[in-house]
């Protein structure tokens, strides 16, 4: 493909949608300040991901309301540049692309740096799921902390797949934030936002004196569940995977 033929396949709806996210991003408090944290979406048609700068020198981010269309950056599923106007990616975007290429249905990322999140990820610990809302976005189970990675290096976006899972919306970087997927922004945010809830969550039941984690069996009961594990092991699959199927 040319270039001519690349700039003609980035869609400018897109980019004013992944702009108008870091406004979202800063106003939910998902961010902290600066460049922390960030934004992208995936065109399923192109392949092209849309994505948050990192600061420039003449283009310092005091917060990401500050950004703007022309700040967007659209690159190819590799990560080679589409679409710059001088600026580059953000330093994440390896942990972007890896996500994309490993969950085929994830189509938003928001890499938030939200306060409650972090703090189980300073811990490097996972995220209990105590309620059926945070349950069913963590794939079934808690949500899980990668165990090691850095920042913006290859071992934390394989980390991140890793701790992702195949089901999992949302997975932990230790000392760092939390990755939350979805099929849109839309769920992404919404995602994020379960994120947190967990997290407070899960930090005052602990100083209560605790609660076990959520299973299936507080969604159904054990007769239900016993003809959906029959059903699902004759077809070679766990109950897990079937009902995630539906998520």
């Amino acid at each position: 493909m040319s270039d001519t033929e690349e700039h003609s396949a980035v869609r400018p709806d897109l980019i004013a949608e992944v702009a108008r996210s870091a406004t979202t991003f800063w106003k939910l408090e998902l961010t902290s300040g600066l460049d922390a944290g960030d934004t992208s979406l995936r065109d399923p048609d192109t392949g092209y991901v849309y994505i948050l700068p990192r600061p420039h020198p003449e283009r310092p981010i005091a917060n990401w309301s500050d950004i703007e269309d022309h700040d967007i950056v659209v690159v190819d599923r590799h990560g080679a540049i589409v679409m710059a106007n001088d600026m580059e990616p953000t330093v994440e975007l390896e942990t972007h692309l890896g996500i994309y290429d490993a969950r085929p249905d994830v189509h938003a990322i928001v890499h938030s740096h939200g306060e409650w999140s972090q703090i189980f990820s300073a811990l490097r610990c996972d995220i209990p799921t105590y309620t059926s809302e945070t349950y069913l976005i963590a794939g079934l189970g808690p949500i899980r902390c990668a165990p090691s990675g850095g920042v913006a290096t290859p071992e934390v976006a394989r980390q991140a797949v890793e701790a992702l899972g195949p089901r999992s919306k949302a997975a932990l970087l230790p000392s760092h934030g939390a990755v939350c997927c979805g099929c849109s922004f839309e769920e992404a945010f919404h995602v994020a936002r379960m994120v947190e809830r967990a997290a407070r969550q899960a930090t005052f039941i602990r100083l209560l004196g605790g609660a076990p984690q959520m299973t299936l069996l507080d969604l159904m009961s054990p007769e239900r569940y016993e003809k959906m594990q029959a059903a699902a092991q004759a077809a070679g699959e766990t109950v897990e995977d079937v009902l995630a199927r539906s998520l």
